[in-house]
């Protein structure tokens, strides 16, 4: 006789590997949806999802809405910080060829050829987007001309302050707001606590006094 195996979590398209700790059918349809947009991994923000899920083992309804908003919030502060970092790196493109022109320019021997065939913006392409040949040969250009990489990280992160300042202020804000979530879902905790204490002891009380004495003037 086969044993039976263990049955399978559900895919993260049905419920998110709930662990059989299952939602309200009313909140079901919300907690499926996934926060991303494209190219982000669905494997990844399920992950994140369990990991919420198992640390505040929910049980009402606004517990399991908690779930979602945090992995949503932390889920969205993870994707601008990315952001930020992808926004920092492309402005290195622009960054080298700032450092780059003004000094290719100042020789007369290097100009013609560098405007013929576009070396600036190629050396620019190449520390960014190159193979490890190209990347170390924009490398040792670079060096010719006396720029180092904090030089073009600097410059980078200059051009880029705009964009970054935006997004750190979406950073903050989702923050505050997970902050601010996370009260909330420590004192439902608490609240919630409190009231299954109060029913524990009122059923305590009930069961330490025993029946009830019957009433000698209602017939036996």
């Amino acid at each position: 006789m086969s044993k039976n195996k263990p049955t399978p979590k559900q895919p993260a398209e049905q419920n998110h590997a709930f662990d059989g700790n299952r939602p309200p059918a009313g909140v079901v349809s919300i907690l499926q949806q996934r926060a991303l947009v494209w190219g982000e991994s669905a494997a990844d923000y399920d992950a994140l999802f369990s990991a919420i899920l198992e640390e505040i083992m929910p049980i009402t309804t606004l517990q399991w809405l908690h779930v979602k908003h945090l992995t949503d919030l932390a889920w969205e502060i993870h994707r601008y910080r990315r952001l930020k970092t992808n926004i920092i790196n492309l402005a290195r493109i622009d960054a080298v060829e700032t450092l780059l022109t003004p000094l290719v320019v100042g020789r007369p021997d290097t100009l013609q050829a560098y405007e013929q065939e576009g070396q600036v913006r190629r050396v620019a392409h190449n520390l960014q987007f190159g193979n490890e040949a190209e990347r170390s040969a924009a490398c040792q250009t670079l060096t010719n001309f006396g720029i180092k990489p904090d030089d073009v990280t600097t410059q980078s992160m200059v051009m880029s302050l705009p964009d970054v300042m935006k997004l750190e202020s979406l950073i903050a804000s989702a923050e505050g707001r997970m902050v601010l979530l996370l009260r909330d879902v420590n004192r439902l905790k608490d609240d919630f606590a409190a009231r299954l204490q109060r029913t524990a002891s009122a059923l305590q009380d009930r069961t330490l006094a025993g029946p009830a004495a019957p009433d000698p003037e209602l017939p036996q």
